[in-house]
């Protein structure tokens, strides 16, 4: 009696799991012909810069926001330098804007295709290339005021546009090979 009702119970086992196996097989064709749901890997390879990116954009963007409307403690500062602090701010807010997209690109999967991969590479390397020379144009700026005690130049506009022009011609190469 006891072998027989254990046979039973293999025996309906092994039914459940050709039944299940069946199901399982049929949701896999039915799921892989549609779209997919993005899958996200949660490994600790994107966990992690998926938090620190996080980070950035949650620190970053409200403070590069604040400082564009409060523009603080400006006042003693010269025209050139103002336009130049709030350059980087523009486009460090550019660069930070791109982040979620990039954070769920982590998690799951780039699924917007080729051209807007390119043209969200772009962006980001115009905006880092920005901001590396306004960087660079302010610590020339300051080497200027403070070694020869002179005023700069009053030419914050074409060198603005000079600078948007350099980064962004610095930046084709991420059209091209990415």
């Amino acid at each position: 009696y006891y072998s027989g009702q254990f046979g039973d119970h293999i025996m309906l086992f092994a039914a459940d799991m050709d039944q299940l196996n069946l199901t399982s097989a049929n949701f896999t064709n039915f799921s892989t012909s549609l779209h997919p749901p993005p899958s996200f890997s949660m490994g600790f390879r994107a966990v992690a810069p998926a938090v620190l990116l996080s980070l950035c954009f949650l620190v970053g963007f409200p403070g590069n926001l604040a400082v564009i409307i409060l523009k603080p403690n400006w006042q003693n500062l010269s025209r050139l330098t103002q336009s130049l602090m709030m350059n980087l701010a523009l486009s460090d807010l550019l660069c930070l804007i791109t982040l979620p997209l990039w954070i769920y690109t982590l998690l799951s999967s780039w699924t917007l295709g080729t051209i807007t991969c390119k043209i969200m590479a772009y962006v980001v390397y115009c905006s880092l290339y920005s901001s590396l020379l306004t960087v660079t144009a302010l610590s020339v700026q300051r080497y200027i005021q403070v070694v020869h005690q002179q005023r700069c130049l009053q030419f914050k506009k074409r060198l603005l546009v000079l600078l948007w022009l350099t980064a962004m011609l610095f930046s084709i190469p991420s059209l091209v090979l990415y």
